[in-house]
């Protein structure tokens, strides 16, 4: 596959989730969500294995009721240049999405972060949904 029909691909797929619309071959941002979100979609075949496990530490650290962020600062550089980085789930979790009715997501991501070892999100699964082991 071209690696042109890849990130349009890409930028179809993160519209769909977010319940946008792929504009970027118009010029400009690649996803506009409502009028509220303009989206830069990057893909790259690995993201650096620092980030994830930044990531994961974040989740790890975060309360349930937390939203899990790394923030990127560079030496020396003003503090609002710096970079928040949060994963797609999160910030659907977080932020809702178009037709968004149901607490999938949600119950997802208390999964994962109870899988990380997040004692918080355990005991909250073990509370919410008592079948889940």
């Amino acid at each position: 596959m071209s690696k042109y029909r890849t990130f349009k691909g890409v930028e179809r797929a993160i519209a769909k989730r977010l319940g946008g619309k792929r504009v970027g071959h118009l010029g400009g941002a690649d996803v506009i969500v409502d009028d509220w979100l303009s989206v830069e979609v990057k893909s790259r075949k690995q993201i650096p294995q620092w980030i994830r496990d930044a990531l994961n530490q974040s989740k790890r650290n975060a309360g349930i009721s937390e939203l899990p962020i790394v923030i990127l600062h560079q030496v020396g550089q003003n503090h609002n240049g710096d970079i928040v980085i949060l994963t797609l789930a999160d910030f659907q979790n977080w932020f809702g999405q178009a037709g968004d009715s149901g607490d999938s997501g949600v119950v997802a991501d208390a999964e994962y972060r109870a899988a990380l070892g997040n004692a918080e999100a355990a005991k909250w699964l073990e509370i919410m949904k008592p079948d889940v082991k």
